[in-house]
């Protein structure tokens, strides 16, 4: 093979603003790799990279990758995103110490002409969440006055004043730069609502946990909807891995080794063969091992 890998999913993507409205966008701006280049990195350690295979063994290699947690083939893909954001959501975003990130200044740049986000991102105002589930996030919406946050969330927010503050920080910053206050100095003004962009590069381990963390429900609803973007854009791209990926993480039920041998200790053996039948072979063979050192481990007990 000569030249770099062309990726279909991608390329569909390339170049083009994903926009959640009143909130901010997404641009997939490179990539690099593709499903294929994730199974021929896996092969290397066999010798076997440069074999003919088909699609349908792509898939399987990835399936078992994904797994067993062998990680660092998928860290062979990259992609590289274009993330415009509030602040406040770019602080949570930048929690995830696994990408190479480069922001944008307001040491450097005056904030944009529309400086602070569209109030109507928010989505509706909201209570605290129970104290029994959770100490962070959104409980039910809130009623104001006669006027019900969920139906008219922009409604909602000015009854606050929030819309108004907001527009009073940008003038401030404003009128602090044209009275000669340098852009270092200026910015103190504004607050967390205040648009930000950054560049961020990724590769796609790091980027399917990121996506796994932040596209739950009970994640925060600004960053979720940006993540929902960037899922749609990984999934048309490394569709075999997207597959794999909510087969065996996504969707698979993490469970302690406690939890593990009481439920095997419920399972009816007899009715086992029927049960995984469906599955492929060597994942079949898998299930039957683990609940065979299950039961074993429950009878030296």
């Amino acid at each position: 093979m000569s030249g770099r890998p062309i990726n279909p999913g991608a390329e569909l993507h390339l170049g083009k603003l994903r926009s959640v409205p009143h909130l901010g966008s997404v641009t997939l701006r490179d990539y690099c790799g593709t499903d294929a280049s994730i199974s021929r990195a896996a092969r290397v350690s066999y010798g076997r990279h440069n074999a003919t295979r088909t699609e349908s063994d792509d898939a399987k290699l990835i399936g078992y990758l994904m797994r067993h947690r062998h990680t660092s083939p998928f860290e062979m893909a990259e992609l590289v995103f274009h993330v415009r954001a509030p602040i406040f959501v770019a602080r949570q975003w930048m929690r995830h110490r696994m990408a190479s990130i480069n922001e944008v200044s307001l040491r450097y740049t005056e904030a944009a002409e529309e400086c602070v986000m569209d109030v109507r991102g928010l989505g509706p105002l909201c209570a605290d969440p129970d104290s029994k589930d959770s100490k962070q996030g959104r409980g039910e919406p809130l009623t104001v006055g006669a006027i019900t946050a969920a139906d008219t969330a922009q409604a909602a927010w000015g009854s606050f004043g929030f819309a108004l503050d907001l527009q009073q920080s940008d003038l401030e910053y404003k009128h602090a730069r044209k009275a000669g206050i340098s852009r270092e100095q200026a910015r103190v003004l504004l607050p967390l609502a205040t648009m930000t962009e950054w560049v961020w590069k990724v590769d796609l381990h790091n980027l399917l946990h990121f996506l796994g963390l932040r596209t739950k429900p009970d994640a925060q609803r600004e960053i979720r909807l940006l993540a929902d973007e960037i899922a749609a854009i990984v999934a048309d791209a490394y569709p075999l891995t997207w597959a794999a990926w909510v087969e065996h993480v996504r969707d698979a039920p993490r469970i302690s080794a406690s939890a593990w041998r009481a439920l095997a200790g419920i399972v009816d053996a007899d009715r086992l063969a029927d049960a995984l039948a469906a599955l492929p072979d060597r994942e079949r063979r898998e299930i039957l091992a683990a609940l065979t050192a299950a039961w074993s481990a429950g009878d030296a007990r």
